[in-house]
């Protein structure tokens, strides 16, 4: 009968040594453990470090000397291809005999299974560079539409620049210009209206601002 597991084992017992009341009289935590380890039922070790097919119990088919994971792989699954045809031919003619046929496709795949996670590191380094360049050629593009979208927004003030300059330039040109803006802010003054006249002062100032700055660009 196997060992029943419960999914969601209670946290460890030395919690009930923490409560929220006393704070100052907490003791520390216990260090971590090294080496192997139990959780939900399975043994897991703290190095992290593939262990070998030996150190797993299982039979290796291969040699460690000058290994190439790719050439081994493919030998590993010739043979897997014809132990199964082999399987077939034994669960036609003699059903009973096919368990030492089974054990030996298990092993095959073992191995196989080693041989591919030896591969892990590269893939996890081949990843992260990934995504590193899509980070990459995000900011790249981000900072291309920043730079557009600025272009686009210089552009824009320098053609309202060159608008607002051409109405001033217009407004100015008027006969009587400054006679018939001085004459209404008297007319708003004499009134008692004062927002009117800051107002036509404001636009009177402003309008100076700007001759004088483009007679000094000029």
């Amino acid at each position: 009968m196997s060992e029943v597991v419960c999914p969601f084992p209670p946290p460890p017992p030395f919690y009930h040594l923490y409560k929220t009341d006393k704070p100052h009289d907490h003791l520390p935590p216990p260090p971590p453990i090294e080496g192997t380890y139990q959780m939900f039922g399975q043994f897991y070790s703290t190095s992290d470090v593939m262990p070998t097919l030996k150190e797993q119990g299982a039979c290796q088919l291969f040699s460690e000397t000058n290994l190439n994971p790719i050439l081994e792989l493919k030998k590993l699954n010739r043979t897997l291809l014809i132990t199964f045809l082999k399987l077939l031919e034994v669960l036609i003619n003699n059903p009973a005999n096919s368990q030492p046929i089974v054990d030996q496709i298990s092993v095959l795949c073992v191995n196989m299974h080693f041989l591919i996670n030896s591969y892990r590191p590269h893939q996890a380094r081949q990843s992260l560079i990934e995504i590193m360049e899509n980070q990459k050629r995000r900011r790249v593009e981000s900072t291309r539409l920043l730079k557009e979208l600025m272009q686009n927004v210089e552009a824009g003030l320098k053609t309202t620049s060159v608008e607002i300059e051409k109405e001033v330039q217009n407004m100015v040109s008027k006969p009587n210009f400054y006679d018939s803006t001085s004459k209404k802010r008297k007319e708003s003054h004499e009134n008692g209206d004062i927002d009117q006249v800051d107002k036509f002062s404001h636009t009177q100032n402003l309008i100076d601002n700007i001759l004088h700055l483009n007679s000094s660009e000029t």
